[in-house]
């Protein structure tokens, strides 16, 4: 359905058959074009508001015409203030409409820079978990690895030392059996010399038997020489 505003001059005729010319708009919509000819078409409108007069209609009396267009006059300024408040209504609500898409545009540009900063501080500090973790497992692994060392080197010590401890008891082991076959040595050495000085002493004369084995038990007594 097409849109269409139309104007009117319309001749007005009173009783004393004169005329004078009417001037009006309507606005419509078409509802039907009807083709007569290949030059004539009839269309038919629907006003939005109706005419004022009947089309055709004349006789009527002057006061009525005035009437009529008066009301029309007044009907035009009504309907100019109308046009006028609703520019106006229409000019505010397409300011509020442009003021709240200017915030909307200033609101969604600071969260677009809150997410991206958001963004940029996730992943900075992702970045630094990351490296701390990383910085981590390195030292336990390092640590792992020092202790193990050491746990080996501990070990390898306790060894040394089991062994060593070993070696020390197997050798003082074997001083205190030298030291018991040296002291069976010396008693019967000791018991020998005694005898044999017995013996001489029953002659009463002591020969150079005698002195021999004075020296041994000499050198038997002598501890530092036997070790």
């Amino acid at each position: 359905m097409q849109s269409l505003t139309t104007h009117f001059g319309v001749p007005h005729f009173d009783m004393t058959d004169s005329f004078d010319s009417v001037f009006f708009d309507r606005s419509g919509n078409v509802c039907r074009v009807d083709e007569l000819s290949d030059h004539i078409h009839r269309v038919a409108v629907q006003f939005s508001q109706p005419l004022f007069f009947k089309p055709g209609e004349q006789n009527i009396s002057a006061s009525e015409a005035q009437q009529r267009l008066e009301a029309k006059t007044l009907s035009i300024i009504k309907s100019e203030e109308k046009a006028k408040a609703y520019d106006q209504a229409l000019t505010l609500a397409e300011n509020k409409l442009r003021s709240c898409a200017e915030a909307k545009a200033k609101i969604e540009a600071k969260l677009k820079a809150e997410i991206a900063e958001k963004a940029r501080i996730e992943t900075n500090l992702r970045i630094h978990f990351e490296d701390k973790i990383r910085n981590f497992a390195e030292t336990a692994t390092k640590a792992k690895e020092k202790a193990k060392a050491e746990t080996k080197a501990r070990t390898q010590a306790e060894a040394i030392a089991q062994k060593e401890i070993k070696s020390k008891l197997k050798a003082e082991k074997k001083v205190k059996f030298y030291e018991e076959e040296i002291k069976k040595i010396k008693a019967e050495a000791t018991d020998i010399v005694s005898k044999v000085r017995k013996e001489l002493e029953d002659k009463g004369k002591k020969s150079s038997k005698e002195l021999l084995l004075d020296k041994i038990d000499k050198f038997i007594s002598d501890r530092n020489k036997i070790f």
